[in-house]
């Protein structure tokens, strides 16, 4: 038994289950992890992803919305509505990316925490 009472950390052998974790870390997870395996990354190829890393990221760290430096990279980059929200999902999946993953992500809201933690080497791998 964990000595330390209301302490959120399990003693060695117990099992942690859903309703150790906080609610939005789970749901934050459940929606990137969908996209883990994200067939665009082999449809577009390297260069595309990078580009769209790179463009993505530059916007998010300007404190754009989510949903809107999505919708301009999609745009710019001549991609169907919808995949650099799927690539945003996936690099967080793969963790070239992090956010702030106790805060609800919204695409409507900005990326809470949003830092770069690998880039094209992981994807040149077939991340």
């Amino acid at each position: 038994m964990n000595e330390y009472i209301g302490s959120p950390f399990k003693s060695i052998g117990e099992i942690v289950t859903e309703r150790d974790l906080p609610y939005t870390l789970i749901r934050n997870v459940e929606w990137i992890h969908k996209e883990y395996h994200n067939e665009d990354v082999r449809t577009l190829g390297i260069f595309a992803v990078q580009s769209l890393e790179r463009s993505l990221a530059a916007s998010l760290l300007s404190g754009t919305t989510i949903a809107k430096a999505c919708l301009a990279c999609d745009e710019q980059l001549g991609l169907e509505t919808g995949t650099s929200l799927a690539m945003f999902r996936h690099f967080l999946a793969r963790k070239i990316w992090a956010v702030n993953m106790n805060e609800k992500i919204s695409p409507s809201g900005s990326a809470n925490g949003f830092y770069v933690i690998e880039t094209k080497d992981q994807l040149a791998k077939g991340g």
